[in-house]
């Protein structure tokens, strides 16, 4: 059941950027992956699917991405990493000379939809980095707030 609400949500919320695409720019897309690590643990050794929706809010450079990840295989071993990602973030440019180079910072909620509520965790993040012409690199630390003590680069 509670696999079929978090589909429905994001169908919804697909189906609501679509609608507002004219009024809200925003961008779409889904990353396919032949097994899953996150944080340096094995969350399945199956294919996943992870689309994603990324909107600004405003245009002060807050944005707003959410992020899902299901196995496409072996269900019945791997919907315990089924996930809904809620991410609000903020990146600034540095100015005019240094334009190529940015700051972000951030809060995501991580929602595992078949798994136990005390599983679900928070992290905010901080970041740098430049947007050359052939490559866009960064540096970012994450910081668990609620079930892992630990950071992340």
């Amino acid at each position: 059941m509670r696999h079929r609400l978090g589909l429905i949500t994001l169908a919804l919320i697909l189906g609501a950027g679509t609608a507002r695409a004219a009024l809200l720019p925003f961008e779409l897309g889904a990353d396919f992956r032949s097994d899953w690590y996150w944080r340096g643990y094995t969350l399945t050794e199956s294919s996943v699917i992870q689309p994603w929706i990324s909107a600004p809010v405003g245009a002060g450079g807050l944005s707003v991405t959410v992020r899902g990840s299901f196995a496409l295989q072996d269900r019945d071993l791997n919907e315990a990493a089924d996930r809904l990602d809620l991410t609000l973030g903020y990146r600034k440019g540095l100015g005019v000379l240094w334009k190529p180079l940015y700051l972000t910072a951030g809060f995501t909620n991580y929602w595992y939809m078949n798994a136990a509520d005390d599983e679900t965790t928070q992290e905010v993040y901080l970041g740098a980095g430049a947007s050359l012409p052939f490559v866009d690199a960064s540096l970012t630390a994450y910081r668990d707030v609620n079930v892992v003590d630990a950071t992340y680069l």
